[in-house]
Formats: C-alpha cells, structure tokens, sequence
C-alpha cells in the first residue's frame, strides 16, 4: 500500500530532476530503504551502497558521518594540543570533507591531493595531509597509511641582523615597539608573547616568568629583557588605556607587525635572539635555557649557578646594555 505526501525540494534540483527524466517517487522511495536497511558499520561509518539513481558498477564510497567529525575534535581536546593547533586541524578536515561530500574513495583522495599541490606550497600540502590521514586512520579508511606527505625543501638560514629589527622600530607605535623588542631581547615564543600579563613580569629585575601553562614545553621557566625594552615597556604602560589583561594581544600585534615589515613577523624576534646571543659570545646552554629549549647534562656541566640570580648575571653580561637603536 503507498501513500501520497508532499515534499519541499530545491527548484533547481527540482528542474534538473525534471530535464534528467528522474522518476522523484521512486527515488525517495530507494533512499528511505537504504537508510533503513543500513547495518551497523555503515551507521559507524564505512562502504555504503550505491548512491540513489547511480549506475551499477560505479565507483563506491567510505561514508563520512557528522558524528565522526565531532569524534575526532574531541580526540584532538583529549591529545592536550593547544586550541589554536585544533583550529588549524578542523579548518583542514573540513575542507576535505566538503570537497569530497562527505564521500571518500581514493580516487578522489588523489584529486585532492593534486588540488593541493597546484594552490599551496610543499610544507602547507604536508599540513593538510598530515590531518587527513589521521583522521583516516581515526574512521579506519582502508588506505590511510598508504598516504605520504609530501618533503619539506630545506632553505637557507634566514640570518636576522639588528638593523633589520631598526627599521621596524622606525615605523612601529609604543605597543609594538615594546612588544618588538621585548621579544627580541628575552627569546619569548610569539604565542608567549601574546599571553603575557602585567603579573608575568618584574620591571625593577628585567625578569619574565612563563608561566607553564602558557608554554610550549609546559614547564615554567624565567628569562630577562634588556634595559632598552625595559624602557619601551615604560613608555607603553604609561599610555595604556586597554582593560584587557593581556599586554600584546595575538591579533592586535600581528596586523601592526605586517605594516612596519613584508618579511619579518613576531616570530622572528625570537630567531633573532638566539642569532644575537650567538654573535655576542652567550654560552649556548643559558641561551637554551632562557628561550626554553632542551638542555643536555653535558651542556650544564660548565655552570654552577643555584638560583635566577646567577642566570640573571649571566644574560646581563650580554644583554643588558645592548642596544638595537
């Protein structure tokens, strides 16, 4: 027994039906089977029948549910990666979800991947891949291992002299010129930088305590700013209006960076320290110390100081009176 009902369709699938000669009913009707028909894998996710009204024989697909995607995020919050990396992560997969429809086989795998390499460069193809196969692998995609991010072309040092961190002071405003060189005298990560409050910091020491939840390594750790971002950092504070408790917000810094420079960003600022600290004769183990890096027993063997006090005379040895303008 069949019953009539009205449905509400969009009037360009509604003609294309119509000039396709698409027997609607019936395929509605085979649509509805399908789902009810589905086990429990597809209803997981996996091969699924042919689509409605598609020719026998033709390709099929590994069906995609919503139900992965939300998974999968929760899997990343559970990975303990930072919000900005999870971000990045579901910006990638959902593209590749809506260009492929929610539908995956390898043959469009491929075409995504050619897609991929005609609109970015090598390192950026190896960031979408590198979550697409994790993912696949995540829904059990038959073929996930056998995708390879593409290598990554080595270049050249990017070598940063003082003088290119003057030219940015030039143009830069009292917020970026201490944030500039904040970061340029003490190795702070960007994204340290960004969450640094009022709290972080002793003016009267030169001293910045990183928090470890700020980190990237996730340890606490100190370091020192010189006495000319010291003064920057006055200036700045004396004229601060904002009720924000961070001092150099993320977005705030990043577009007045990219007005006083093409080529350097906030990032830089750290390579340049430790370029700097190099040129100026620091000992390798503190100037690991001070931008968070992992430091050998053997590295430490040198040094014998007990406290932030010595590691403090250290720095100021290189630091303190060093000037970029």
């Amino acid at each position: 027994m069949k019953k009539r009902t009205s449905v509400y369709i969009d009037a360009e699938l509604l003609e294309f039906a119509r000039k396709e000669k698409i027997k609607i009913s019936q395929l509605l009707e085979s649509a509805i089977k399908i789902v009810k028909n589905r086990n429990k894998e597809d209803i997981l996710g996996g091969f699924g029948p042919p689509d409605p009204g598609s020719n026998p024989g033709g390709p099929v697909f590994f069906f995609i549910r919503k139900s992965h995607v939300k998974e999968f995020y929760r899997m990343l919050q559970l990975s303990n990666i930072s919000d900005k990396e999870i971000k990045k992560n579901m910006s990638r997969l959902n593209r590749f979800l809506e260009a492929t429809s929610y539908r995956i086989n390898d043959d469009r795998i491929i075409i995504y991947i050619n897609e991929l390499k005609k609109i970015y460069r090598p390192k950026t193809v190896r960031h979408h891949l590198t979550t697409i196969k994790r993912f696949l692998r995540f829904v059990g995609y038959p073929s996930a291992d056998l995708i390879k991010p593409p290598k990554v072309p080595k270049r050249r040092k990017t070598v940063i002299k003082p003088d290119q961190i003057r030219k940015i002071l030039e143009k830069a405003d009292l917020q970026t010129r201490a944030a500039v060189l904040l970061a340029a005298t003490s190795g702070l990560r960007a994204e340290e930088l960004f969450k640094l409050t009022l709290d972080d910091i002793d003016m009267e020491e030169r001293t910045i305590y990183v928090r470890a939840e700020i980190a990237k390594d996730y340890e606490d750790r100190i370091t020192f700013f010189s006495e000319e971002a010291k003064l920057a950092l006055q200036n700045y504070l004396s004229v601060r209006r904002s009720s924000s408790i961070y001092l150099f917000p993320e977005s705030t810094i990043r577009k007045k960076i990219r007005r006083c420079s093409k080529n350097l960003r906030m990032k830089h600022m750290r390579k340049f320290f430790s370029q700097q600290s190099d040129r100026l004769g620091m000992p390798t183990a503190i100037k690991k110390m001070l931008i968070g890096h992992v430091v050998s027993d053997v590295d430490l063997g040198h040094y014998d100081f007990q406290d932030e006090e010595e590691l403090k005379k250290i720095y100021d040895k290189y630091w303190k009176d060093f000037r970029i303008c």
